[in-house]
């Protein structure tokens, strides 16, 4: 069992599917305003832009 979460752009995916999987109120409302900061949401795809992906980086 690996227990150590992704250390790359992954991680936002795995955190959405995590969101997704577990019931509304399992999030304290301050870490569910983070995460839907940046697009992760219950009930909502996660589709991060080429920016939030780090492509086209100079």
């Amino acid at each position: 069992m690996n227990t150590v979460d992704p250390n790359d752009s992954s991680f936002y995916q795995f955190a959405s599917d995590l969101v997704s999987d577990q019931p509304a109120e399992a999030l304290d409302a301050e870490i569910a305003g983070e995460l839907a900061a940046i697009g992760i949401v219950k009930g909502k795809a996660f589709e991060p832009d080429a920016r939030m992906r780090g492509c086209g980086r100079s």
